[in-house]
């Protein structure tokens, strides 16, 4: 084998491990890049679904005050609801938004988890609707029966209401400790394959490099 065979030979070589190692670097860094917007969407949860929760007990203590003639301030409780309403569509889509190939790491059927988290606020809207009707006859009557069947009515719904968004943030509760944990196992292992792949680059690259030099002497 001549000398310039083996130069070739071994420059590609140099090629090839170069390539490769850093195929599996910029694919690990990718990786990283995923678990850090997975990180930041585990807070997103948090705070969107805190807000809809806050939103709808504020609206709930409102009613509790105006049945207990400490306010005749209606609106505050209808802009309240609004709020609410306008969390709760957003969360789906929001989810959705998020659907990619890193969220089936940590999650079995992320889409059909969506899809029942879709069903549950639809049924939740619709008893937010029936809440909005009885607080839109507070509003327009004098009559102080109706008045009570109203509160009472309203208020019943409200805390369904206030259940059923604690039971979806219990399920977004469980969603994120799979998420922290995916990233407590992922994370370690990443950055083992990166630098086991530096290592491997720079090691065969040296070795290359001596026998070119060994080579030309």
């Amino acid at each position: 084998m001549s000398l310039r065979f083996r130069l070739v030979f071994f420059v590609i070589l140099l090629a090839v491990v170069s390539l490769t190692g850093t195929l599996i670097i910029v694919r690990n860094l990718t990786i990283l890049d995923e678990n850090q917007g997975m990180a930041s969407f585990k807070d997103e949860v948090y705070h969107t679904h805190l807000q809809a929760l806050t939103s709808i007990q504020a609206a709930q203590s409102l009613l509790y005050q105006h049945q207990a003639s400490y306010t005749r301030d209606i609106d505050r409780i209808v802009n309240k609801t609004m709020h609410f309403e306008e969390i709760l569509s957003h969360i789906p889509a929001h989810y959705r938004q998020h659907l990619d190939r890193a969220c089936y790491r940590c999650h079995e059927d992320p889409g059909g988890r969506v899809d029942t988290l879709s069903d549950s606020i639809g049924d939740i809207q619709l008893r937010l609707d029936e809440y909005r009707r009885h607080i839109s006859v507070l509003m327009t009557t004098n009559d102080a029966k109706a008045q009570i069947v109203r509160h009472g009515k309203a208020s019943v719904i409200g805390e369904e209401i206030i259940a059923a968004i604690g039971d979806i943030n219990s399920s977004a509760g469980l969603m994120v400790d799979d998420l922290l944990q995916s990233s407590r196992e992922l994370l370690p292992r990443t950055v083992y394959t990166i630098q086991s792949a530096m290592i491997i680059i720079v090691t065969i690259s040296l070795a290359i490099l001596a026998f070119l030099l060994w080579a030309l002497n």
